[in-house]
């Protein structure tokens, strides 16, 4: 919420406010917004080496990792769960659910808590590499089971990662 700048009058302090657009500037805007995509905002991190994305709507923090506590009878690459604020929370292990082999850690990593399908769920990465904007319409797609496409940036491709069958039991890495 931008602060608004208080004038000092005879009786007190009143809000400045901008002034309100005419009826022309907003119509541009809507012409100039209805041609041009929005870029969307996601949240880069590394596993074995390769750049990953998630949408960073779906990211609700990132933390050191915590304690786990293992779960019996579930999948390996989900490592168990842990407390954040008296909600548990299954904590997958990326490098495992992608069907890599992590030499990192688990204690030197970082854990992406995400919203994905109305669950929150923590990613385990190995780091984290910031945020940026991407055109949705640049993605290319691949043949990946967890991707759904690929964008270059910087010389480096970056795997956007479809979170919902990440968490699809019924699918395994090749």
């Amino acid at each position: 919420m931008a602060r608004q700048k208080m004038k000092k009058d005879d009786g007190g302090a009143q809000p400045s406010f901008p002034a309100a657009p005419t009826e022309a500037q907003y119509a541009a805007s809507l012409e100039r917004g209805a041609d041009e995509e929005v870029p969307a905002r996601v949240l880069l991190f590394f596993v074995e080496g390769a750049q990953y994305a998630l949408p960073i709507d779906n990211a609700i923090e990132v933390m050191r990792p915590k304690s786990v506590t293992e779960v019996p009878r579930t999948p390996a690459f989900v490592l168990g769960v842990f407390s954040v604020r008296g909600d548990m929370i299954p904590v997958v292990d990326l490098s495992s659910r992608l069907g890599l082999v992590s030499k990192v850690p688990y204690d030197e990593r970082k854990v992406v808590v995400a919203m994905v399908d109305g669950l929150k769920v923590a990613f385990v990465v190995e780091k984290l590499g910031g945020v940026r904007e991407i055109l949705m319409s640049e993605l290319k797609p691949v043949e990946a089971l967890f991707v759904k496409g690929t964008v270059n940036r910087d010389g480096r491709s970056i795997l956007m990662l479809d979170s919902a069958k990440l968490l699809d039991f019924n699918l395994k890495p090749s």
